[in-house]
């Protein structure tokens, strides 16, 4: 299950160079870290260049950032002389276990946003291994219960809200063959990508029909 890395906002994750003192691989130290801190479905390979290093050397930390995936193993090498040179071994973490965990309590019925939520490794299995992904937060979701901070985000805690809401101020595009316009209207109703809905260029009466492309942007129907 172990090989050699990859594996989100920044975390760093120290710990003291005696934790494991009688593990003589970097891997391994790596490896029986993450399992000390609950993680037990991943895999490991190792990032960039890894020359050997010198017999003698000790552990000093470990780092992790979740949100690129990786982490570092730290050890220094000890000199007859007193001085100590450092070296850092990455490795990439893969893990079915890389979802949101709330950075905050969210009520129910309150609107999320990425920024409530830290992107890491987590517990999958408190949502039966349904995380919510990344692209989970483009449509402005509802949370259908009361989420404590710390918790794992699941899919089924998500009402997803809508790429266009009724009120919003939304981007129209207007293309043809030698131009293109773009500007902003007000969206009349709601409606997901592929969907027609109203919009009003501010202080005109007139309505239009547009085309959800993404996320409060349509293009104009002609």
């Amino acid at each position: 299950m172990i090989q050699q890395i990859f594996s989100v906002s920044l975390v760093f994750i120290l710990f003291s160079p005696g934790a494991f003192a009688g593990l003589k691989e970097p891997l391994s130290y790596l490896s029986d870290y993450l399992f000390t801190q609950g993680y037990d479905n991943f895999v490991i390979n190792k990032a960039g260049a890894h020359p050997d290093i010198d017999d003698g050397y000790q552990f000093q930390k470990i780092e992790c950032r979740f949100e690129i995936h990786r982490c570092r193993v730290v050890v220094e090498h000890p000199s007859a002389e007193g001085h100590v040179k450092t070296q850092s071994l990455w490795y990439i973490i893969s893990s079915q276990q890389l979802g949101w965990e709330a950075k905050r309590n969210i009520r129910q019925g309150e609107a999320i946003s990425d920024d409530d939520f830290i992107w890491r490794m987590t517990d999958a299995f408190s949502c039966k291994n349904q995380l919510a992904k990344t692209d989970d937060m483009t449509r402005k979701p509802v949370a259908v219960r009361k989420i404590k901070s710390g918790q794992a985000l699941c899919e089924y805690d998500l009402e997803k809200g809508m790429d266009v809401q009724k009120g919003d101020f939304i981007t129209l595009v207007s293309r043809s063959d030698s131009f293109e316009i773009t500007l902003k209207v007000k969206a009349l109703s709601k409606g997901n990508r592929g969907e027609t809905v109203k919009v009003r260029i501010p202080g005109s009466g007139t309505m239009l029909d547009a085309a959800v492309v993404s996320s409060g942007k349509v293009e104009l129907v002609r």
